[in-house]
């Protein structure tokens, strides 16, 4: 397979993310796609995509379904179909979970406590006085 050719390109090229995530990534980040070129450097991550083959399976019929097939090094192999994105409506993000997406963004951009902070206010929305402070909130850390 081909490698991303730039940081737009890596942020939907299944290879890559897949790549990264048998790495170790827990979550694909915009720092994978704009640090690119390092990552793809990574000779573990060489080794991952020279392992990973994208095929089209014509029974699918929609961008959000796949069927995942994987085959580790001793040969076991695992299948994997999905069709909902977890996120969506049809299956929702937990409170816990999509804190803790807000977090891993934005807490690099905000700085950790003041992400935390954020996050906990918009938990208790319904109880803020005053919905301009919570707004400037975005902005604390900067």
């Amino acid at each position: 397979a081909r490698a991303p050719t730039s940081p737009n390109d890596a942020r939907s090229h299944l290879p890559s993310c897949l790549a990264l995530a048998a790495c170790g990534a827990d979550v694909i980040l915009p720092g994978h796609s704009i640090e690119l070129h390092s990552h793809l450097a990574r000779p573990e991550v060489q080794a991952a995509m020279a392992r990973i083959s994208v095929v089209q399976d014509e029974a699918i019929t929609h961008y959000h379904h796949c069927h995942l097939t994987y085959v580790d090094a001793q040969e076991a192999r695992t299948e994997l179909q999905a069709t909902t994105p977890r996120g969506s409506p049809q299956a929702p993000l937990t409170d816990e979970e999509v804190v803790h997406k807000f977090l891993v963004l934005a807490g690099p951009v905000m700085g950790e406590a003041p992400a935390r902070a954020f996050a906990d206010q918009t938990l208790q929305l319904e109880q803020v006085q005053d919905v301009r402070a919570w707004i400037a909130g975005m902005g604390a850390g900067r």
